[in-house]
């Protein structure tokens, strides 16, 4: 994937305001905290960093470590940044 490629994907998610990221990224966990806590991640200059901090996050949550919602919730944002 080209660099300019994975800039845009990220773009648009990363000058969202505040309100409007967290409700698209509820959208793809059903996770408040979790939404909440990437949007303050944000901006995210690549989509490895992206992921990478999304699994963090979702690891870190109290109860979801063996949460089976992870795999759903990643595929979801994979789909959402393809727009």
């Amino acid at each position: 994937m080209s660099g300019k490629k994975t800039y845009k994907k990220l773009g648009w998610l990363n000058e969202l305001p505040v309100v409007e990221a967290e409700r698209v990224l509820y959208e793809c966990s059903r996770s408040r905290d979790w939404s909440r806590r990437m949007t303050a991640s944000r901006p995210f200059p690549m989509l490895r960093q992206f992921f990478d901090r999304a699994e963090l996050l979702w690891t870190a949550q109290p109860n979801t470590a063996s949460d089976s919602r992870w795999p759903q919730s990643e595929s979801r944002l994979e789909k959402l940044l393809e727009r």
